[in-house]
Formats: C-alpha cells, sequence, structure tokens
C-alpha cells in the first residue's frame, strides 16, 4: 500500500509540474520575466525529478507489459 500511496503523491505532483510548465510557456509573454524565470525552471526540474520517480516505482509493471520479447 505504501508503493500506491507514494505513486498517487509522485502522479499528482507530476500532473502540477506538467500544468505550469505548459501554462508558463504558453504565457511568457505575459508574465513578468522575475516570475517565469523562477516558476518556469522550478516546474522542470520537479517534472523531470517525478518522471524518473514514476518510472522507478512502475518498472515492475514497464518489464511485465512493454519489455516482453
Amino acid at each position: 500500500m505504501q508503493k500506491l500511496q507514494t505513486l498517487k503523491i509522485v502522479n499528482t505532483f507530476l500532473a502540477i509540474a506538467f500544468l505550469t510548465l505548459g501554462t508558463t510557456a504558453m504565457f511568457h509573454d505575459y508574465i513578468p520575466y522575475s516570475i517565469y524565470r523562477r516558476i518556469h525552471p522550478l516546474a522542470g526540474n520537479t517534472f523531470s525529478t517525478m518522471a524518473v520517480i514514476h518510472v522507478v516505482l512502475n518498472y515492475e509493471w514497464i518489464k511485465k507489459n512493454r519489455l516482453k520479447r
């Protein structure tokens, strides 16, 4: 159950980071640069970290369903 709970938290942060990246990328002309320069890289780093954790937590499923020979 611990793995499932961790995955729910990781997926939530992954979704928030993805939406933040998309929003800041689409509206970067309208967001003050001082805010954009802090939020966009933070969201990108968070997204990358959460994506790696997501794959690690789901690696057994990936092996079983996607890496078949």
